[in-house]
């Protein structure tokens, strides 16, 4: 099971990702069009958004390993 779950959670890892690059090209391409004081506040909580989106990343790829290190410590025989 605690694979299965480490699983689903590495999928739901790479969408948060994909929405997060899809985010910034958003942001990126509303550059050319946007040269205010607003884009710059846009910017600038996207790059906040980014900076706890990469601890959200990382702690979900940690919890993924010690699942699976729990799965096989509670596979091996005694």
């Amino acid at each position: 099971m605690a694979s299965g779950a480490s699983g689903e959670i590495r999928n739901d890892i790479e969408q948060f990702k994909a929405s997060l690059k899809k985010l910034n090209s958003g942001v990126s391409k509303a550059s050319g069009l946007w040269q205010d004081q607003k884009y710059r506040e846009l910017s600038a909580a996207v790059g906040q958004v980014a900076s706890q989106a990469v601890k959200v990343v990382q702690t979900g790829e940690s919890c993924c390993t010690e699942l699976e290190r729990f799965a096989r410590i509670a596979a091996e025989q005694y």
